[in-house]
């Protein structure tokens, strides 16, 4: 939490200041509360009921809204045939929004556009706009909160610095 806590918040590249500026606020005051965060956080990634915001792309990508389903066999041909590796838990699906953003920051720290804007406009931004709202609505903690809201953002900005075209695809939830 020490890293959260020291992140230096106008270095943050924002799309629009004052949507940037509530999910900086809400993370804050999410991080102040952190140990009422446990609770939200199981709620929201862990089950063991339905998850309102579940964070693989698989889930709303394919019509029967399941895990390893056609978008990630086409996420996995993706990546191998970019030479792309992918660090997740052992049984962790590759579309999950945490690692899909990690590879993304990877590839931009290695000047790696190229591949980081397709990544970015046919496997993350179709349902990763979506994937943020759902999370807003489910979250109850601000630290969740915040997170959507400033995920939405850096969509937002990525989207038009990279000036991307976000494939059009079809959302089953």
């Amino acid at each position: 939490a020490s890293y959260l806590e020291n992140l230096d918040w106008d270095e943050w590249p924002v799309h629009d200041r004052v949507y940037a500026e509530e999910g900086i606020a809400l993370f804050r005051r999410g991080l102040e509360e952190l140990p009422g965060a446990a609770e939200d956080y199981s709620a929201l990634f862990v089950g063991p009921a339905h998850l309102e915001a579940p964070p693989w792309g698989s889930v709303y990508l394919d019509s029967d809204r399941v895990l390893f389903g056609s978008s990630l066999l086409e996420l996995r041909d993706f990546y191998r045939l970019n030479g792309i590796s992918c660090g997740g838990r052992e049984h962790e699906p590759e579309d999950h929004i945490g690692l899909l953003l990690l590879t993304v920051s990877g590839l931009a720290s290695d000047k790696r556009d190229d591949l980081a804007k397709p990544l970015l406009s046919e496997h993350i931004l179709p349902w990763g706009y979506r994937y943020c709202e759902k999370l807003n609505g489910a979250a109850r903690h601000g630290l969740y909160k915040g997170l959507s809201v400033l995920m939405k953002d850096s969509f937002d900005y990525m989207k038009k610095s990279l000036a991307l075209t976000v494939a059009e695809r079809r959302l089953y939830i």
